[in-house]
């Protein structure tokens, strides 16, 4: 079965169960408005019975998730919810009692626990297997539940009230009519999530990810490793950073969803999670975070100020789709595959723990009846502007990125090609090597890198007003003097610094953007050469690009942004070759090393479908030698 048929059970399967949670929570609501509660404190009611199990049992779902196949876990799991929502219905069907309605809804909630980590921990393996980027897999399954989140809420507002008889007498299937449990009737609500959850116990049959690792171990141990790993987890600033920001935008979200419109902002979520698939850059796509949180402000001063509700409640939800999704990503991504599962049940313990205390703070307000819904709202708008200077702090350069890109993407459309795509390391010391055609090619290159890259720039362009203060305070860019001949290179031992931080280093080893168009690309320059003698370890990715010459910012026709147009859809088309190490023989001629990338630079073409180029290591050169290692525009 191909990968991207499997993601797509997976998809049914997680919305079949979650369709099926959301049946069971309105119903319960609906039931306890009957009791005389509003619906704001029958929402907030609920809620703590069905998050608990994804508190107080995070190190068992964590070890679960570890231990055994996720696929088992998926169909064992919805088995299990298939279970307790036959059980739900059972005490539903005996018109009772408060405590056993919210028993029920704890059990399923249980269920729901484990599943939902063993499902985000196999996300990495599908965006492996299916060649998508993660957080365009995390926002097609992201849609998922906020489709089921709308259409759960409109069923069990439909058929709350009926019962399993009337329903099948509705859709005339009335030999199935004498089917009861217990003392009453069947809730045609739960009937309906009974059937769901049998939906996505058969739709988990067919998710299968070889690629997903596993990590066996005796059960003690597997409980102990949940401790274990959320101290790595925690120590790790990327990883915690992006789990509590979630936690944070997240429960302000839930609190300002449960006062009303759950639907209209799930229906804006699912835009949101569309709109953030798109952004497949693993760093960039943070730069959402920043704009998205300014968003949730607006929506939430939108409804204090009282007017046009459903709007402000559309653009609520649209704002938490772009949040979240890359904030889940980034956490799975920094998480170790041998962790996924920990990981996964910490991710869901810290997020219902922080959903649920500012949810039990409002409703206990509004039961006392000290606030209104202006000032509720005007409290949670306070803290989403609080998060939004907290995250333009953080992720200053990722929007900037983000909101460049926009540009960028009306004047070329950038493609990539070759395995570097897949197999580029996303932490770790990076050298990348490139031909250089025109200004932008840096910035083609940072669309399609799964990295942050940290160029090397001639003091021509860093030394400008404002392209000074971007180039050192966000993007961190490498100074190269622009001088004709020097005996010293600093900017070679700053780059070395930056791969000791496990930072990507981007170099153009021509040392000079292409002039001339019989002149596909200079010798190399001996800058890289003496990067690599002193980090030998350090991976090189060689790429490739095409379609620069010509564009608007090259040299074709005379100086760049001058006697041509500016570009509209240009195509500019990218070949990445696999990281490689350089073998320690090679390194230690100086002229063969340059060869051999120039060589490999060249080579790479053949992933774009383009004929080779040869190379002439003895063709006469400019002027400008070569052997100094920056004497030119950009190093």
């Amino acid at each position: 079965m191909p990968p991207r048929v499997r993601l797509l059970s997976l998809w049914l399967s997680q919305l079949a169960r979650s369709l099926a949670d959301i049946c069971l929570r309105v119903f319960l609501v609906l039931q306890f408005s009957q009791q005389g509660l509003d619906g704001l404190s029958a929402w907030f009611l609920t809620l703590p019975f069905f998050v608990a199990p994804f508190i107080l049992l995070a190190p068992l779902n964590g070890a679960l998730s570890n231990i055994l196949p996720k696929r088992a876990l998926l169909i064992s799991s919805a088995s299990f919810c298939l279970c307790m929502t036959a059980l739900f219905g059972f005490f539903a069907g005996m018109q009772g009692d408060f405590w056993l309605w919210c028993i029920g809804l704890m059990l399923v909630g249980a269920g729901q626990a484990v599943y939902s980590s063993a499902r985000y921990a196999i996300l990495p393996a599908a965006a492996y297997e299916t060649r998508w980027p993660l957080n365009r897999v995390m926002g097609f399954i992201e849609t998922g539940r906020a489709l089921a989140a709308v259409a759960g809420f409109f069923l069990a507002w439909t058929l709350h009230n009926r019962s399993w008889s009337e329903l099948l007498s509705a859709l005339r299937w009335n030999w199935l009519s004498s089917i009861s449990i217990g003392y009453g009737e069947f809730p045609a609500a739960v009937a309906v999530a009974f059937g769901f959850d049998l939906l996505a116990m058969l739709s988990a049959l067919a998710v299968r990810f070889p690629s997903d690792p596993r990590r066996p171990e005796a059960p003690v141990a597997a409980l102990a490793g949940f401790f274990r790993d959320t101290r790595v987890l925690g120590n790790d600033r990327t990883a915690s950073g992006s789990l509590l920001s979630l936690a944070y935008f997240l429960g302000v979200i839930t609190a300002g969803m449960g006062a009303g419109f759950v639907p209209a902002v799930e229906i804006g979520s699912m835009a949101g999670c569309l709109l953030s698939a798109f952004q497949g850059h693993p760093r960039r796509m943070l730069g959402l975070v920043p704009l998205a949180a300014i968003g949730l402000t607006a929506s939430l001063v939108w409804a204090a100020m009282g007017s046009h509700l459903l709007g402000a409640y559309l653009l609520l939800g649209w704002m938490a789709g772009l949040l979240t999704v890359p904030l889940r990503t980034e956490y799975l991504l920094t998480t170790p595959a041998q962790m996924r599962g920990n990981g996964m049940a910490l991710m869901n313990a810290t997020t219902s723990f922080a959903t649920l205390v500012p949810a039990l703070l409002i409703s206990q307000m509004a039961w006392l009846g000290i606030t209104t819904r202006a000032i509720y709202f005007w409290l949670l708008a306070g803290c989403a502007a609080l998060g939004a200077v907290v995250a333009w702090r953080v992720l200053l350069r990722e929007a900037i990125e983000q909101l460049g890109e926009m540009v960028l993407c009306v004047m070329y459309r950038i493609r990539v090609r070759g395995p570097g795509c897949f197999q580029m390391p996303l932490n770790g010391p990076l050298l990348v090597v490139a031909n250089h055609t025109a200004w932008f090619d840096p910035l083609w290159l940072a669309k399609v890198l799964p990295r942050q890259l940290t160029p090397m720039m001639t003091s021509k362009f860093f030394d400008l007003p404002i392209l000074h203060w971007l180039m050192r305070n966000v993007a961190g860019a490498i100074r190269v003097p622009a001088t004709p001949f020097r005996r010293e290179a600093p900017e070679l031992q700053e780059a070395v610094t930056a791969l000791d931080r496990g930072s990507c280093v981007l170099i153009f080893p021509e040392g000079y953007m292409r002039r001339r168009p019989e002149q596909t690309v200079r010798h190399f320059g001996q800058g890289v050469w003496r990067i690599l003698c002193q980090r030998p370890e350090t991976p090189v990715v060689v790429c490739w690009i095409e379609g620069g010459w010509g564009s608007y910012a090259s040299y074709c026709g005379g100086p760049p942004t001058v006697n041509k147009p500016p570009d509209f859809r240009r195509p500019i088309d990218i070949a990445v070759e696999a990281p490689q190490r350089l073998d320690p023989a090679l390194l230690a001629d100086q002229q063969a090393t340059r060869n051999y990338l120039m060589r490999a630079c060249l080579e790479a073409r053949r992933h774009l479908g383009l004929p080779p180029l040869s190379l002439h290591p003895g063709a006469p050169e400019p002027a400008t030698s070569n052997d100094d290692p920056c004497e030119n525009e950009e190093c």
